[in-house]
């Protein structure tokens, strides 16, 4: 084993540091976060979330996106990906990124906060938490600090610093900070966030995306219309909350009323949901099942659901599913906490 592949074996494992004690990325006040696709209709925009099939009419009295569309959409009237930060009345306040097209809604960047890159040389930072995983493709090179905040001040945002130590290898130290500003990756996706990063006195130039995009496209509410062996119908209504907590019921038409299950939800590495449900009408009842999620939005139940045979599940979103997930499973939560 050379001593360059020495190196990325040592310095892979998470040494002690110093930790973070702020969040990522300062948001603006009342403002939310929403990624999909981006048409023009008329001399309005309108956005289609990603794994939603409702629409948002956008306001932008500052022209943002205009000038960002006209750029990158390969024809015109085609729908374009697009993050940004709209205020409570869908006000344009940021945008974030602009290029691509529905496949980028796959590109959720989930477990972590941020994600810096560039080119030049060929690298990526992935912030979470206080961890700072820092990748130098053209090195070999795989580095995981413990960071802690600098002030900002000047153009940037936000500054982290970090090192490691461990016998026989020179200490690494790392400092990066993230600003305002126009910034294009190689397949010619634009930001607007761009990060500085600073490796042992080299620097590294980069476009800065945020993470956990999933935190933003699945919770809301499911549904699908069933039909029974009896032939009489049933409704299946899954409720998933921004804190994890889910809530399965069925109703029926007939004298089995209604099943309630509750419990947790988890996105898995592969993109698939599980839930974890915990109680049934409020009885202790262990219940695991697996989703995969459709473009449309839509949740499909993989493997064997016996109570869902022969025909399967496939649960589509509620429109308004954004404004209503949290206000209905707020009973459901508190109860488990309680347990």
């Amino acid at each position: 084993m050379n001593n360059q592949r020495l190196l990325v074996l040592l310095l892979s494992v998470i040494l002690p540091g110093c930790a973070a004690l702020q969040a990522p990325l300062p948001e603006p006040v009342d403002s939310r976060r929403l990624v999909g696709m981006l048409s023009p209709s008329g001399d309005r925009w309108v956005l289609d979330p990603c794994y939603s099939r409702a629409s948002v009419l956008l306001q932008d009295p500052g022209g943002l996106l205009g000038p960002r569309y006209t750029d990158r959409v390969p024809l015109p009237g085609l729908p374009l990906f697009v993050e940004l930060e709209v205020s409570a009345e869908n006000r344009v306040q940021r945008l974030l990124v602009a290029g691509g097209d529905v496949s980028a809604c796959r590109a959720e960047l989930n477990g972590i906060d941020w994600r810096a890159a560039g080119s030049d040389p060929d690298w990526e930072a992935d912030f979470s938490d206080s961890a700072l995983e820092v990748r130098d493709q053209s090195r070999l090179l795989r580095l995981k600090f413990h960071v802690e905040p600098l002030a900002a001040g000047g153009r940037y945002l936000q500054r982290w610093q970090g090192r490691l130590t461990a016998p026989g290898i020179p200490e690494q130290r790392v400092e990066i900070g993230l600003r305002d500003g126009e910034c294009e990756d190689r397949s010619g996706i634009w930001y607007g966030l761009e990060a500085l990063m600073k490796l042992n006195g080299d620097s590294y130039l980069g476009c800065v995306r945020y993470g956990n995009q999933a935190a933003l496209t699945l919770p809301g509410r499911y549904r699908s219309d069933l039909v029974t062996d009896q032939g009489s119908r049933r409704t299946v209504e899954l409720t998933l909350d921004g804190d994890k907590w889910a809530s399965l019921v069925e109703r029926y038409p007939d004298a089995r009323g209604t099943v309630e299950r509750s419990g947790r939800w988890r996105l898995m590495p592969s993109g698939k949901l599980m839930l974890h449900l915990l109680q049934r009408d409020g009885h202790d009842e262990q219940y695991l099942r697996l989703f995969s999620r459709r473009l449309d939005g839509s949740l499909v139940l993989e493997g064997e659901g016996p109570e869902f045979a022969p025909w399967g599940l496939r649960l589509a979103p509620v429109a308004d599913a954004m404004d209503t997930a949290g206000d209905a499973i707020d009973s459901v939560g508190a109860a488990l906490r309680r347990e």
